[in-house]
C-alpha cells in the first residue's frame, strides 16, 4: 500500500494488475498441487505396483467436489498436462482420473485378445467372474466394437498379426 501510494496513477494501476496476475498464478499452482496430492492418495496402489489394472475409478466431478473446486476448473487444469510416473514413463494426468467404464473397457480389451475363441456371452460371464462387473452381452459387443476388436474367431493377438 505504501509503494502504491507513492506511484503515479498509471504505474499504480499496472502494479495492481501485476499483483492480481500473481495471485491468480499462485491459486492455480496450489490447486494443481492439491490435485496431485489427491491423485497420489487415490491411486496409491497403481503408483506402488505400476499395474494399470490397479487404477481405481475416479470421476472428475468427484475429484472436483473433494477439492472444492468447480469441475470446469479441474477439467482445464488436467488438460494438456502430463506426469512422469515413478518408473519413468510420461503419462497424461487424465489417465489418473479414469471412469469405471474406461477401466472395464481396458480390462475387456486385454481379456478378449487373450481369449479370441470366446463368444460375447462367454466374455460377459468371464468379465463378471474376473472383475465382478455385470454387463449385458450387448454391452460386451458394443465395447468390443469401440475397441476395434472383431467377433469370435476374428480377434487376433498382436503376435499373430
Amino acid at each position: 500500500a505504501l509503494l502504491k501510494g507513492s506511484l503515479p496513477l498509471k504505474e499504480s494501476q499496472r502494479l495492481e494488475k501485476l499483483l492480481r496476475q500473481l495471485e491468480f498464478l499462485d491459486r492455480r499452482k496450489s490447486t494443481l498441487y492439491r490435485v496431485l496430492e489427491a491423485l497420489l492418495v487415490h491411486q496409491a496402489e497403481f503408483f506402488l505396483t505400476g499395474d494399470p489394472d490397479r487404477r481405481r475409478p475416479l470421476t472428475q466431478r468427484d475429484l472436483a467436489s473433494q477439492l472444492d473446486v468447480i469441475p470446469s476448473t479441474l477439467n482445464r487444469l488436467l488438460s494438456n498436462k502430463s506426469i512422469q510416473l515413478p518408473w519413468g514413463l510420461e503419462s497424461p494426468l487424465r489417465t489418473l482420473v479414469p471412469s469405471a467404464k474406461s477401466l472395464l473397457r481396458d480390462r475387456l480389451h486385454g481379456f478378449a485378445l487373450a481369449h479370441p475363441d470366446l463368444s460375447d456371452e462367454a466374455l460377459r460371464r468371464e468379465v463378471e467372474r474376473a472383475f465382478g462387473a455385470k454387463l449385458s452381452r450387448r454391452s460386451i459387443a458394443q465395447y468390443r466394437k469401440e475397441l476395434g476388436l472383431g467377433g469370435r474367431g476374428r480377434r487376433r493377438t498382436s503376435e499373430h498379426r
